[in-house]
């Protein structure tokens, strides 16, 4: 007899799990793709958020990873057969690309507590340029010249093209149809240097002052990864961790004796100092104002010294928010 009031709890302790029901998270579209957008632009969109489940579903958190996507959810709390839509800004940087960024959202849904979305564009303006990126092994040959292909839209002619610091002797010269081409090269015995910047002033809405570093390279018996760092941050966000590896081409052990960052705003940690392979974290301080904070990393190692180059960037925050 004792056993019947055991077995009535049990019971109705199954009936109140089965009435509570379960939630159950789905995205009607997992991947954003913006499509093309304009550099130094502002582009929006929303993901569709439903719970097909019997309960009501909790969203906890939306996290961005890069500051240039800024998040607004109209709903923490989606009942049953209800949607929440998590809007999104999305502010592109200076240079062409193919960008991927992602949001992981976390919620209360036992089979899917965590999922991670996606926000895809190509950023396209009125000028192309072909290499991208440049970088010289020295010493340079007596009779190099680079050549930059520029692909334009109707009607963009380049004005001035020049180094100011008077490193690179560049010119211009139109190619068959709408595109032109810029040629550099170096004057009789220069020294080195580890980076020239070429300017190219033009009618482009989207570049009118194009800024492109080419960067000189001596043998070295190290190899850095990555051998270039970048930041993208968006004023008042915490600044992501670099993490660079050096290592000797031959494989033997070194050690990294100091790391000095050009700018003070640079924090700079030694992670692993000695062995095949030394590591060293970088990231900014916190609460930078808005403008460019390019800059270099000076390693000493007991092989060589090193330059790493950082690409930096904090930008404005507009009037949105993350989150609700």
């Amino acid at each position: 007899m004792r056993r019947w009031p055991l077995l009535v709890l049990i019971g109705g302790l199954c009936l109140a799990h089965v009435a509570a029901g379960t939630p159950r998270f789905e995205v009607m579209n997992q991947t954003l793709d913006l499509g093309v957008v304009r550099p130094n632009s502002v582009t929006p969109g929303r993901f569709v958020i439903l719970n097909t489940g019997d309960a009501p579903l909790r969203i906890l958190s939306v996290k961005a990873h890069c500051g240039c996507t800024v998040t607004r959810l109209t709903d923490r709390i989606v009942p049953p057969g209800g949607q929440s839509h998590l809007s999104i800004k999305y502010t592109t940087g200076n240079l062409p690309e193919d960008v991927s960024k992602s949001i992981d959202l976390t919620t209360d849904d036992p089979a899917t507590p965590k999922t991670t979305l996606y926000v895809t564009a190509s950023v396209k303006g009125d000028i192309e340029w072909s290499p991208r990126t440049l970088t010289l092994d020295w010493p340079v040959a007596p009779d190099f010249q680079g050549r930059i292909t520029f692909r334009v839209a109707d009607g963009i002619q380049p004005k001035r093209v020049y180094d100011p610091a008077g490193f690179l002797q560049a010119e211009w010269r139109a190619l068959p149809g709408k595109d032109w081409e810029v040629l550099f090269r170096l004057p009789p015995g220069a020294e080195f240097r580890r980076v020239a910047t070429l300017f190219v002033e033009s009618n482009s809405q989207d570049f009118p002052l194009l800024q492109l570093p080419v960067y000189f390279q001596k043998s070295s018996p190290l190899r850095l990864t990555p051998g270039r760092v970048n930041f993208w941050v968006r004023e008042g966000d915490r600044a992501p961790v670099r993490r660079i590896t050096v290592a000797r081409r031959d494989g033997q052990p070194l050690k990294v004796l100091r790391a000095e960052p050009s700018r003070d705003y640079f924090v700079v940690t030694v992670v692993q100092a000695a062995g095949e392979t030394a590591v060293i974290e970088l990231t900014l301080k916190d609460g930078l104002p808005p403008d460019m904070c390019d800059g270099n990393l000076h390693i000493v190692t007991d092989v060589e010294d090193v330059w790493l180059n950082i690409s930096c960037k904090v930008v404005p925050r507009d009037g949105g928010g993350k989150g609700k």
